[in-house]
């Protein structure tokens, strides 16, 4: 799965009980503090290499200027071709090295395209299609696909689990019966596919832990049984705040604050999704 800061979860759930709306924590990317990136008259050249798509190039360029570029602005650039190369997870690790306010509430600072490039966009018109569909925030379903595929259609996991939003094959057949559409483990490499899927999924899972979306996100990676069955466990008026952060499933504890944060950032980056 991709990586993302979780450093400002509770800044943004104590802001939120305040009343406040999390852009006013200080992200607001659409107001980006960032200057034109790159400076260097040199790595400007090497960032217009990597524009016209001439990589070779601009990687023999990087190696020339290895000894006096900033090394921050040269794994930037590296990250960059990496993800444009296809190779999200690499690349979106690299950005964050060169870039450490990625995911934090200081990522205004951060260059527009490195951002972008961290928080890539893809297939927009069927999360939108699917978000209209199961009344579900086109920025969360986003924010679930860069998690888990960093939006790369052929992603499979060591379990099984495929496509850009991670079905396990089981899951998706039983999908597939109740939306009405073929099915073949196969298909799931299907970007329309598996958006409609896993969003009809995440729907049921969200009317199942009633409308609660952290809930419903830790039940969608740590199976909503189980996330369920533990949720009973803390007994009347439980504090959803103590039951995440003591979750003993760390994988699903730490997926929850990253899906909030990323959801927020794609609401904020990408307006077209509504």
């Amino acid at each position: 799965m991709a990586t993302s800061d979780t450093s400002d979860f509770y800044l943004r759930q104590a802001v939120a009980r305040l009343g406040e709306t999390p852009d006013r924590t200080g992200a607001v990317l659409l107001a980006s503090a960032a200057g034109p990136w790159p400076a260097d008259p040199a790595l400007q050249r090497v960032k217009l290499l990597t524009d016209l798509g001439l990589d070779d190039l601009a990687e023999k360029e990087m190696e020339i200027l290895e000894d006096e570029a900033d090394p921050r602005d040269l794994l930037a650039l590296k990250g960059l071709i990496l993800c444009r190369q296809g190779e999200q997870r690499t690349g979106i690790i690299a950005l964050r090295e060169a870039f450490p306010a990625l995911g934090g509430p200081y990522q205004s600072s951060v260059p527009l395209e490195i951002l972008h490039a961290y928080y890539p966009l893809e297939h927009t018109d069927a999360i939108r299609s699917q978000a209209a569909a199961t009344g579900l925030p086109a920025s969360l379903i986003a924010g679930i696909i860069r998690q888990e595929s960093a939006f790369d259609a052929r992603a499979t996991s060591p379990v099984g689990a495929r496509g850009l939003m991670q079905l396990m094959p089981a899951t998706a057949a039983e999908v597939s019966r109740k939306v009405g559409i073929p099915y073949s483990p196969s298909r799931l490499y299907s970007p329309e596919v598996s958006i409609r899927l896993g969003s009809y999924y995440f729907r049921e899972v969200l009317d199942r832990f009633d409308g609660n979306v952290e809930l419903a996100l830790a039940g969608y990676n740590g199976g909503p049984n189980r996330i369920r069955r533990l949720w009973k466990e803390e007994g009347e008026d439980p504090s959803l705040d103590d039951f995440l952060e003591n979750l003993n499933l760390d994988e699903s504890r730490n997926y929850v604050k990253r899906i909030v944060v990323l959801a927020d950032s794609y609401r904020q980056l990408y307006p077209e999704l509504g």
